[in-house]
């Protein structure tokens, strides 16, 4: 066991950041609250979030993801602010989300290892939880959240790229041959893009990446753009049997006559802004299909999409009509572990987004991390007054 650091019991706020564990002393903590509509600041450093109006004082708030130059953070409705005192200035901080407050011995406090080591590191200390089912709810409800959030992005993000090509007067009026090398040159340009097409009216593909005709009548994405609107949908893709999320807009000529469709797919298991990742030793996340199968990878199953793996039970039952959106409990999964999961039912896409984890993973003792937010935010509020003025 390593040296003590402490000389007295500490009363720590434990919170969770990138999906590992942090404490701050409850002295220093002055608030908790919900994240809320922060003023963006111009000209300040990256991590500074915006600020806040708290109680009548304007209150610097730090993204301490980005303090700590860890992945950007993404929102969920576990996200909390934290403010405390630091140099006599109140600061808050943006954390993924906060499991509880503990006393810890001060013997139990060591000095952290080399690999962790900076001056806003205090200590660390093993901590065995005292609420497992509450905290594991937390962090799987936030990643749920989480992932949530980057699909919708990414739907977001396509929707304006397929908009943007379909408003392109060749694409309207251009014969495959004069459209063909142009969807490469588009596809070039842009991230993670399986493939990018334009149908006629019948639904058929002459013009596209995919190097062949595609036959996309029966496609209802297509239909409804056929139709006139704009559609999306996750569907197995014609190119080559995976898992796609396709957006397409109606081409329409000068007169406004819808004349065919343009559309543009990724690759579910492919795409980086839809990876999801495995997390801790037994943690997996992955989304549904109606059916109840796997649309995305599993952690501990090769191929699970096309073998057509049958998610664990509560997925599959969010589908069922009346059911709620919503879920979280204790139960054996796809393959036999008992776990807690927590998963989402997305209405838009027709899929479930889970979060699995083993109990004996969420029960065992965790590693906090002591930080101390006058040396972490020393820089900011010694040699930058203007950030907090």
């Amino acid at each position: 066991m390593g040296r003590a650091v402490m000389s007295n019991d500490l009363q720590l706020v434990i919170f969770s950041l990138d999906k590992e564990y942090y404490g701050l002393e409850t002295r220093l903590v002055t608030e908790i609250s919900r994240l809320e509509a922060l003023t963006f600041v111009p000209r300040t450093a990256k991590h500074i979030a915006g600020v806040v109006n708290l109680r009548g004082q304007i209150t610097p708030v730090i993204c301490l993801r980005a303090r700590l130059r860890l992945p950007p953070r993404v929102d969920s409705k576990e996200t909390r602010i934290i403010f405390v005192e630091a140099h006599d200035v109140l600061v808050g901080m943006v954390v993924d989300a906060v499991l509880e407050v503990s006393d810890i011995a001060a013997a139990l406090v060591t000095a952290p290892p080399e690999v962790i080591s900076a001056p806003f590191v205090q200590g660390v200390c093993h901590y065995k939880q005292q609420n497992a089912e509450h905290s594991a709810r937390v962090i799987l409800d936030a990643i749920v959240q989480q992932e949530k959030n980057a699909v919708a992005l990414r739907l977001a993000e396509l929707q304006g790229h397929i908009k943007t090509l379909a408003a392109l007067p060749l694409f309207q009026t251009g014969t495959p041959s004069e459209t063909t090398p142009e969807l490469f040159i588009q596809r070039s340009r842009l991230r993670a893009i399986e493939n990018i097409a334009i149908t006629d009216l019948a639904g058929h593909s002459q013009a596209n990446t995919a190097h062949k005709f595609l036959d996309l009548s029966k496609r209802k994405y297509v239909h409804k753009s056929l139709a006139g609107a704009p559609a999306f949908e996750i569907v197995v893709s014609a190119v080559d049997g995976g898992i796609i999320l396709a957006v397409s807009e109606p081409l329409r000529n000068p007169q406004g006559h819808v004349v065919g469709v343009i559309l543009m797919t990724t690759d579910l298991g492919k795409d980086p802004s839809l990876e999801f990742a495995p997390f801790g030793k037994t943690g997996e996340r992955y989304m549904v299909d109606r059916g109840g199968y796997f649309i995305t990878k599993s952690r501990f199953m090769e191929n699970a999409v096309l073998l057509k793996q049958l998610a664990s039970l509560p997925a599959r039952d969010l589908f069922i009509d009346n059911a709620l959106p919503n879920f979280f409990g204790r139960y054996e999964n796809y393959r036999g572990s008992e776990v807690y999961g927590a998963m989402n039912y997305l209405a838009a896409l027709d899929v479930v987004v889970v979060a699995e984890q083993d109990v004996l993973e969420t029960t065992r003792e965790i590693l906090v991390v002591l930080l101390d937010p006058a040396r972490l935010f020393a820089q900011e509020l010694m040699a930058r007054p203007e950030v907090i003025s």
